[in-house]
């Protein structure tokens, strides 16, 4: 996830200003009109209807989940919950955010659903955001820093990603509730580790997001793909690293290193990156429901 992931919030506006020519006793040649660029406008996260965050008392501990109208987890702290807003800087939480454990169930309004289930992961993950904004009066600031992690680069074999093609349906792939596709990444698990990635009209920017959950740590794309792709990768169950482990020995097929480069024809070189971080500033326990 997806992977899941990871915020950048630059936005780059270009202008371009009408140029008036002087008239001339010879015309200059005629020159093709350019496209203005247009800006992008920021994603608007959708709020959450309803919110219910109640101390976790069962011991009971699911992963983090968007649901087809939402958002579950159970026995979460908030250490783990900031970690789905890309990469965080927590030295300066307070004790209880790691120690205490919350169940959490939030519901997007009806009218909503059909946009919510069309969000990948990044943009849904500002609902979550916004909900820390609220609940737990998070207050926060982004800060370029450099820190271990990896490049995700085109391994010397050429990459064999496959390119998605605008049409396709997927027949046997996940889909919205709606029937049509989803497109995106999934993660599986499988005896205590991750097992693989199945990618159905992915991004590399949602790879890396996914392999950013996987090492831990910072994930960079330098592929140069700009595409869609669909691939599957399989392989051995594995504990997730730290910065700068490469290949970790396994017992039952390949580690997801030696995977991603045999499978996808991509690589992971440790590598110091600049990483944009979620710098906390204040955060308080959850406004009751």
């Amino acid at each position: 996830m997806p992977t899941h992931a990871h915020l950048k919030l630059a936005l780059v506006i270009l202008l371009t200003a009408p140029i008036t020519l002087a008239q001339s006793p010879t015309p200059p040649a005629a020159t093709p009109a350019q496209p203005v660029p247009t800006a992008t406008a920021p994603v608007k996260p959708i709020p959450f209807e309803v919110i219910s965050i109640r101390k976790n008392i069962s011991q009971r501990v699911s992963g983090l989940r968007f649901t087809p109208d939402g958002f579950a987890t159970e026995g979460s702290s908030v250490l783990r919950l900031l970690s789905m807003l890309g990469n965080a800087d927590t030295a300066a939480l307070p004790g209880w955010c790691s120690t205490e454990r919350y169940d959490i169930a939030a519901k997007i309004a009806q009218s909503d659903i059909a946009a919510w289930q069309k969000l990948g992961y990044k943009e849904r993950d500002l609902s979550i955001r916004t909900m820390l904004e609220d609940r737990f009066k998070l207050k926060w600031h982004m800060e370029t820093k450099m820190e271990p992690g990896y490049e995700l680069v085109i391994a010397k074999s050429g990459s064999k990603l496959k390119e998605a093609t605008p049409d396709e349906t997927y027949p046997n792939g996940p889909k919205l509730q709606d029937g049509t596709p989803r497109h995106g990444l999934d993660m599986s698990m499988s005896g205590g580790g991750i097992s693989g990635f199945s990618g159905q009209a992915a991004t590399m920017d949602q790879l890396t997001g996914q392999l950013r959950m996987f090492t831990r740590t910072p994930v960079v794309d330098k592929t140069g793909l700009t595409g869609t792709y669909d691939f599957t990768l399989n392989a051995a169950p594995q504990p997730m690293l730290t910065a700068g482990d490469s290949d970790p020995p396994v017992s039952d097929g390949p580690s997801l290193f030696s995977a991603v480069q045999q499978q996808l024809g991509l690589k992971l070189v440790p590598a110091k990156v600049p990483v944009e971080t979620l710098v906390v500033d204040h955060i308080e326990r959850p406004t009751p429901n």
